[in-house]
């Protein structure tokens, strides 16, 4: 029997080159690991996106090199 993940967004945030977005799972594939808004919610992520919480309340992403950790969300 197989089982399969569900489809989990981990924060949200705001990147220069994306925009508003999420961050998900490694378990989402190729939709890894950033999702504009619009592509999260079409694809039926949870939590709903505006129960996610933002990138600073997240703490370090585990994905990430720590001196990169810093670099990556764009504040508005």
């Amino acid at each position: 029997m197989t089982t399969r993940r569900s489809r989990v967004g981990l924060y949200r945030t705001n990147l220069q080159m994306i925009g508003e977005c999420a961050r998900v799972d490694e378990a989402a594939g190729d939709a890894a690991p950033y999702l504009p808004r619009a592509l999260y919610e079409a694809l039926h992520f949870s939590p709903r996106f505006d129960r996610l919480p933002m990138a600073e309340d997240f703490g370090p992403d585990p994905a990430l090199p720590a001196d990169m950790a810093e670099c990556v969300v764009v504040t508005g």
